[in-house]
């Protein structure tokens, strides 16, 4: 018998997908830690993998809003917890799990679907590509004082505790969800889920609200102190957990917190490669890097509403071929795109039908769907992406021509994990 992926909805449904992600990564069930996050599985669309009524995978998909350049925001299809028993790896499993869910994400209305992957060799084959990418620093505090002619926002800080924490949190991260290309809004059931940590009931992050001189909250930060008290003194390890301001000077005011916190000898952080604190500091070689990765992936659902729903950088033309073997019911991906961007950065996109004499249409980039999601944001680079094969430039300086279009800045960046 095959495998068989089922949508599942019940109490004891959930909980048996839950166990399967679980053993799949390693981990004991623990009814606790299930009926904390119960909430957020009812609120997602989940589903078990069957290998004769016997659950082999499991995972569900979020519904998220997205935000893209310009910050006009897409309907996202979250995928999480996605995970196959030992006994039934490279059976197939995981490939009748996306295959399912992505067809029912594209007949939903969703623009794309987005994953934080577990290993760098999983999804491309299933048409994602690494759309955003993070750099974890170490940053010993004694070097680390910001420029004086640097925009430092004036008010005050307070602790928020933990009772009080979603009420003041949710409106800064929701409105700075513009900030940035690839944030999405946090589920109302995850918030009290991502304050309170994997285990335990008790919050286990200490939480920085930043206020402006009018006392309307506009930034805060979450984060962990790993205590060691060294012979010489303390010798702390402050990890931030988020950052999140809704203009640059309360960013730089959380920073300047955070790298002044009595105790603390090395703050360490996932930043975005271009943020704002490397050209804020006195010594700009304090921050040292220490792990960098790829973020979230993306798989393109809908080409016409992805191109059309972004800004670009400047005006101009472009005629894209979009392969995609793997195409999921329901989707419009695979196709030739002309992609036309006016004066003020928004763009109209129309499909260039084949000539009547079988000749193809005049074309300038050729490349896979999962190439296309990774600068879909404004993140990659056609030109990097043709120099290693990976896109064919069909007219001569198309691939740099789309670099200039596609180009954004700030890079984009997800606060969120899923």
């Amino acid at each position: 018998m095959g495998i068989e992926v089922r949508q599942i909805a019940s109490e004891q449904d959930l909980r048996t997908a839950a166990r399967t992600d679980l053993t799949s990564f390693g981990h004991p069930f623990d009814e606790t830690r299930f009926a904390r996050g119960l909430d957020l599985r009812r609120a997602a669309t989940s589903y078990l993998a069957h290998e004769d009524d016997t659950p082999v995978g499991a995972c569900l998909v979020h519904d998220f809003e997205m935000t893209v350049p310009g910050t006009a925001t897409v309907a996202l299809a979250g995928v999480a917890d996605v995970g196959v028993l030992p006994s039934h790896r490279r059976r197939g499993v995981l490939s009748a799990m996306v295959d399912r869910m992505l067809a029912d994400a594209a007949r939903s209305g969703k623009v794309a679907a987005g994953l934080h992957a577990s290993e760098a060799t999983i999804y491309g084959r299933f048409g994602f590509g690494a759309a955003t990418r993070h750099r974890k620093v170490s940053i010993p505090t004694a070097r680390a004082r910001l420029r004086t002619d640097v925009d430092v926002a004036p008010g005050r800080l307070e602790v928020a505790h933990p009772e009080g924490r979603p009420d003041s949190l949710r409106p800064i991260h929701e409105q700075a969800m513009g900030r940035r290309p690839g944030e999405v809004r946090r589920l109302p059931q995850r918030w009290a889920t991502r304050l309170a940590g994997d285990d335990g009931d008790e919050p286990k992050m200490l939480c920085l609200l930043h206020r402006d001189p009018d006392g309307t909250p506009d930034a805060y930060v979450l984060y962990r102190v790993v205590e060691d008290w060294a012979p010489a003194g303390p010798d702390h390890t402050l990890e931030l957990q988020e950052l999140v301001a809704l203009h640059d000077p309360a960013e730089l005011a959380m920073w300047q917190a955070l790298l002044s916190m009595d105790l603390v000898a090395t703050v360490v952080a996932w930043l975005p490669a271009d943020s704002l604190l490397f050209d804020a500091l006195e010594d700009s070689w304090a921050p040292h890097t220490i792990g960098e990765h790829d973020g979230l992936w993306l798989r393109l659902l809908d080409v016409p509403t992805a191109l059309e729903s972004r800004r670009y950088r400047v005006a101009g033309s472009l005629v894209v071929d979009v392969a995609d073997p793997r195409a999921p019911d329901g989707s419009r991906t695979a196709g030739t795109w002309r992609l036309d961007v006016r004066d003020d950065g928004s763009a109209g996109l129309s499909e260039v039908p084949t000539a009547p004499s079988g000749e193809g249409p005049r074309v300038d980039l050729r490349l896979g769907v999962a190439e296309l999601a990774s600068v879909w944001l404004g993140g990659g680079s056609f030109a990097r992406l043709h120099s290693v094969g990976r896109c064919e430039e069909a007219t001569p300086g198309a691939a740099r021509r789309a670099d200039a279009i596609f180009g954004w800045w700030p890079t984009p960046w997800i606060t969120e994990f899923f």
